[in-house]
């Protein structure tokens, strides 16, 4: 015949280190019930502030960039007031974000095409500073440079921005019209060396095909060689 379990009194309960541990729990959420709420409110809030912060930046975004591309249209459409306001209203806006970068190069490219150089300048230069993070816009921003710079005569600086922009952008075709235009700038200036160095990383370069790659470099090699005499 089989025997009951003993029972377990309460005395051997409190000995029992599972039920010890237990016992304790239930104390400490007796004794801390209040607090434990305030904390659980508390991370609830800050989940929440967190969640809503979350939207508020993904709906600025979406409005900057909405506001960004009106201002293109404009541009594109050659109505530089109405793309003039609306890019300045965009860096009001929106600070130093990419954004306001955007809007700050398009606004320096207003100026640089109704002829205002010296404007073009400072806010092609307050760009470079402020925001440079896009390669192809600072590629851009400094090929602009170079341009005002030739256009004033100063084919030193000219050429360094236009050896900037070679060396930042990606496109291929860019790359090569930048570097032909800082070498050709250097021999200006009779910065000798300093076309020798863009003449070695044209040679570098990858061409579609070795012929017109072959026929830039005679020709770049025929102009230093003419400046040496």
């Amino acid at each position: 015949m089989l025997k009951g379990q003993k029972k377990i009194t309460r005395k051997e309960m409190k000995k029992d280190p599972f039920f010890e541990r237990i016992d304790q729990s239930v104390r400490f959420y007796n004794e801390n019930q209040q607090k434990i709420y305030i904390v659980l409110a508390v991370l609830m809030v800050l989940i929440l502030a967190g969640w809503g912060v979350s939207q508020y930046w993904s709906s600025k975004a979406k409005s900057a960039s909405s506001m960004l591309g009106i201002a293109q249209q404009y541009y594109f459409a050659r109505d530089y007031d109405s793309a003039r306001s609306k890019f300045s209203e965009l860096r009001a806006l929106y600070g130093k974000s990419e954004y306001a970068g955007y809007a700050l190069y398009y606004s320096a490219m207003i100026e640089y095409n109704e002829g205002k150089y010296e404007q073009a300048r400072k806010l092609l230069n307050e760009y470079l500073a402020d925001f440079g993070s896009d390669i192809e816009f600072i590629s851009a921003a400094s090929a602009t440079l170079g341009a005002i710079a030739a256009q004033a005569k100063e084919y030193g600086p000219a050429a360094a921005h236009y050896q900037k922009g070679a060396e930042k952008t990606a496109n291929l075709t860019n790359k090569k019209d930048f570097y032909q235009r800082a070498f050709s700038y250097y021999l200006k200036s009779s910065q000798l060396k300093k076309a020798e160095m863009i003449l070695a990383a044209v040679e570098k370069l990858k061409f579609a095909d070795d012929k017109s790659k072959q026929e830039l470099i005679n020709s770049m090699q025929s102009m230093l060689t003419l400046a040496e005499k």
